[in-house]
């Protein structure tokens, strides 16, 4: 397993009423993450997205996002 990753992602989300009435939101997320892994099971990554969202009444906004997590993984069944 590598000790260090480098990812890119890309993600659409669009978000509207089940009746199809009312606003429709739409966001597109970009952005790079890197993860280093502590142990064998822990890892700790920091990403960044470059956020933009459009919807019927704000017209085009942008936003900026930074995660740092600390992940572990359970073994629940054996």
């Amino acid at each position: 397993d590598a000790l260090q990753t480098l990812n890119f992602g890309v993600s659409y989300t669009r978000r509207s009423n089940l009746s199809f009435g009312g606003d429709v939101l739409q966001f597109l997320s970009v952005g790079p993450s890197y993860s280093y892994a502590l142990t064998e099971n822990s890892s700790l990554s920091l990403a960044y997205q470059f956020r933009l969202r459009d919807d019927e009444t704000n017209d085009l906004e942008t936003g900026h996002r930074v995660f740092l997590s600390l992940t572990h993984q359970l073994a629940l069944l054996n």
